[in-house]
């Protein structure tokens, strides 16, 4: 039998597939090459604050003279990530940084190339866990900032609230001792200052707050986020996270809360909704601040008051503002069945969300006060005024225990 030989359609299928090959070879080795000229200028800083934020890495690598192209550094994590122009460049800061102090200690610098210095190795690992856990901590970061206490089981909470009034109560005693010049007053007990008959316990464990004060702020991503700060300023901690983890909240102020996201968020770009900024605490600049809903279970009345800063703003684009404000409630709020009766609007340029209480409440939509039935009293509420913040069970519960203790029958 004759042998076949490959046909000229083959041998060039056979040469072309070789070329390819080569090509997608070479260009691996580039793209190889190029990963590894940018490892080269890469550089991590570390013996800085946990909770300094990029800007403020940045400012401290500009106080140095560090001529870096990029740098990166995120709140939580104790070290930042800098990018030189050239390997010779990172090579000589390298050395020049390890011998500078920062607040008392020396920094540290460690290379991405090459091998593991010492210590380098269980900082990755430990990197790789913060990744591993990244997405479940985001999730619960806020409600560990506001409800600490959420994963810990209900009777332990209340003993250990118990021992810490205890306490509280033992040192009272011992500052009246210290204090009582003319001798102590016989109601003074031995060791506490009163008998403590226990803890009141809460019929309601979750969802039990019908006043929410939302902050308005900026979330990781930089994404318009009305929800809870996540940490304190005095930390570097700015970050506003979303607020649906936190078992305080109840639904309907979730829901209010996730209509209006919608409206500060303006993802879309939409012009009938808000395009202006929230409230940045280190610059002191934007217009949202704070956004507090009062949810009423016994009336079933609903307010909402938002802070806001008019800084930089005329009358006109003040006035717009509200007038986009207002629309939205009666299109977007009103329209989706949430019984909305009052809508407030408190201009505020102090540093802290904290408003004096001489700082008025414009009214923008319903009525000037709330009404919500307790003990068989109906009481009027304006959009400043504290009132309880417990749903109706725990609240009456609270109440009754009161009562006892006061010898009130009725």
């Amino acid at each position: 039998m004759e042998e076949s030989s490959p046909s000229i359609e083959s041998t060039t299928l056979i040469n072309n597939n070789k070329n390819n090959e080569s090509t997608l070879s070479l260009e691996n080795k580039k793209e190889e090459n190029e990963e590894r000229s940018i490892e080269d200028c890469k550089r991590s800083i570390g013996g800085v604050k946990k909770f300094m934020n990029n800007q403020k890495f940045e400012k401290l690598l500009k106080d140095l003279n560090v001529p870096y192209k990029k740098a990166k550094k995120t709140a939580s994590i104790d070290f930042g990530v800098v990018w030189f122009h050239n390997k010779e460049e990172a090579e000589e800061w390298e050395k020049k940084l390890k011998e500078t102090e920062y607040q008392g200690q020396l920094l540290t610098v460690k290379s991405s190339t090459g091998r593991k210095r010492p210590g380098e190795e269980q900082s990755e690992n430990q990197s790789n866990r913060k990744r591993e856990k990244k997405e479940k901590k985001e999730s619960n970061e806020t409600s560990d900032a506001i409800t600490p206490w959420a994963n810990v089981p209900y009777e332990d909470q209340l003993k250990q609230k118990e021992a810490e009034l205890s306490i509280v109560m033992r040192e009272i005693v011992k500052g009246i001792r210290k204090e009582a010049v003319n001798g102590i007053p016989g109601w003074v007990r031995k060791h506490e200052i009163c008998e403590l008959k226990g803890i009141l316990r809460s019929p309601e464990e979750k969802g039990y707050r019908n006043k929410i004060e939302f902050t308005i702020g900026n979330d990781e991503k930089g994404v318009p986020c009305i929800g809870f700060s996540c940490g304190r300023m005095k930390d570097d901690v700015a970050k506003v996270g979303d607020p649906s983890s936190c078992m305080t909240l109840n639904e309907k102020s979730l829901a209010i809360r996730n209509l209006y996201q919608k409206y500060i968020e303006n993802s879309d770009q939409n012009a009938s909704y808000t395009t202006l900024k929230p409230y940045d605490k280190y610059a002191h600049q934007g217009f949202w601040r704070q956004m507090t809903v009062r949810v009423y279970p016994n009336s079933g009345q609903v307010m909402v008051a938002f802070q806001v800063s008019d800084k930089g703003l005329t009358q006109d684009q003040l006035n717009e503002e509200k007038n986009k404000l207002t629309k939205y409630t009666k299109e977007e709020v009103v329209e989706k069945d949430i019984q909305l009766n009052s809508l407030f609007i408190q201009i505020h340029n102090g540093i802290s969300n904290f408003a004096s209480s001489e700082i008025p409440f414009e009214l923008l939509y319903g009525s000037e006060y709330v009404y919500e039935k307790l003990l068989g009293l109906d009481f009027r509420i304006s959009p400043g005024a504290f009132f309880s913040s417990k749903f109706k069970r725990s609240r009456d519960s609270l109440y009754f225990g009161q009562r006892l203790v006061l010898g009130i029958s009725n």
